[in-house]
């Protein structure tokens, strides 16, 4: 994660093409970066706390808070990049944040129930993954019908909303039912937060020349709605001037 983070830090000060380039570097190193600090913190035992088991003679399991902190406030900036690609607004963005705190904060709290009250909790972060991933198709994807973001826009959702399952099976196995052990938990968590953080981000960086296009072709429609003469860099629509004449 520290490698890859000063690779985007200096990709957006050295070698992008554009400011919008430059931005979603910043923000993929920002990300990236932070989710580095947060594991540096849990290696050195902050934040560890122990479960008790609910059978008897179980042992206790090792968890860290800092592990959910993370995974609910770090993957806002992912997020916020990928509604950046997106060119969404703020208010739609915003509501997407709050469905990835909500799905995280749901597993947190199934963490410190007993286990046989979790079954809400889990319930409750796969109920507000589905918003989540429903917005981000419909609401935030069909801005870039026609545009050459569509493929990895569908990319980053479907991985995004796979890595979110991922969490809620990792809980299932680990928290419910205890298939896994908890050096198995922390590197399949470790992992699963990689492959959102860390793939994503590179992702959004191999989009390339596709993130230099000036305007959305919903954004052209949408501007195009205004009468002319235009002179911010977009044409107007020629079919709405000889529908008013």
């Amino acid at each position: 994660m520290t490698i890859q983070a000063v690779l985007h830090w200096g990709r957006a000060n050295c070698a992008a093409q554009s400011s919008r380039a430059a931005q979603h570097e910043l923000l993929s190193g920002a990300t990236t970066g932070l989710a580095a600090l947060l594991y540096l913190a849990m290696a050195c035992g902050i934040s560890q706390d122990y479960e008790k088991g609910s059978g008897v003679g179980s042992t206790q399991r090792l968890f860290f808070h800092l592990a959910y902190v993370g995974r609910a406030f770090v993957p806002c900036f992912l997020l916020l990049n990928i509604s950046t690609l997106a060119r969404e607004r703020r208010s739609p963005a915003a509501a997407l944040l709050g469905a990835w705190i909500t799905q995280v904060l749901a597993l947190y709290l199934g963490q410190l129930v007993q286990a046989q009250k979790r079954w809400i909790f889990l319930l409750a972060a796969v109920a507000a993954l589905l918003p989540m991933g429903i917005t981000m198709c419909a609401s935030m994807g069909g801005r870039l019908h026609q545009s050459p973001l569509m493929t990895a826009y569908h990319f980053l959702v479907t991985w995004v909303c796979l890595c979110g399952a991922g969490f809620c099976w990792l809980f299932l196995c680990c928290q419910v039912f205890h298939f896994l052990d908890v050096q198995t938990e922390v590197v399949l968590g470790a992992i699963l937060d990689y492959c959102l953080l860390g793939v994503s981000s590179i992702a959004i960086s191999c989009a390339g020349p596709d993130i230099q296009a000036p305007l959305l072709p919903s954004q052209e429609e949408e501007l195009s709605l205004y009468p002319g003469p235009h002179s911010h860099g977009f044409f107007p629509n020629l079919d709405f001037y000889d529908d008013n004449l």
